[in-house]
């Protein structure tokens, strides 16, 4: 469901948490989609954080079903959308806890939603 379940912000990075409400029956992981809004003054501070974000996320890989960046009209990054998988949303919560983007204040706004992935690499995956 869309239903936001908490708000939060964290008053050290100022960074506005949107948790949708979490619905998972089965047990076992559960993917996310994390949608992540740059502050506006943040495209110097996104390259030059940008090593940490991706070595980080190389340690977490196992996680990743996919990332990327989002794009304004003209082609300029205005955040990030990434894919994952944790056992809970406690993982999320960890994973964003040590996220450079997050401690190093490039992101604004992150809105994370429970997903399921039914096509992965144009394969059914789940139901």
């Amino acid at each position: 469901s869309g239903a936001v379940l908490h708000l939060r912000e964290d008053a050290r990075e100022r960074v506005r948490y949107d948790f949708a409400m979490q619905t998972h029956d089965e047990g076992g992981p559960m993917q996310f989609l994390i949608t992540a809004y740059d502050r506006t003054d943040a495209p110097g501070r996104r390259l030059e954080v940008r090593p940490r974000h991706l070595a980080n996320i190389a340690g977490i890989r196992d996680k990743v079903i996919c990332a990327g960046g989002l794009l304004d009209e003209e082609g300029n990054m205005k955040g990030s959308a990434l894919v994952m998988e944790f056992p809970d949303r406690a993982g999320v919560e960890d994973y964003l806890s040590t996220e450079p983007y997050v401690t190093e204040g490039v992101w604004e706004r992150v809105q994370v939603e429970p997903m399921n992935v039914v096509i992965l690499g144009g394969e059914k995956v789940g139901k």
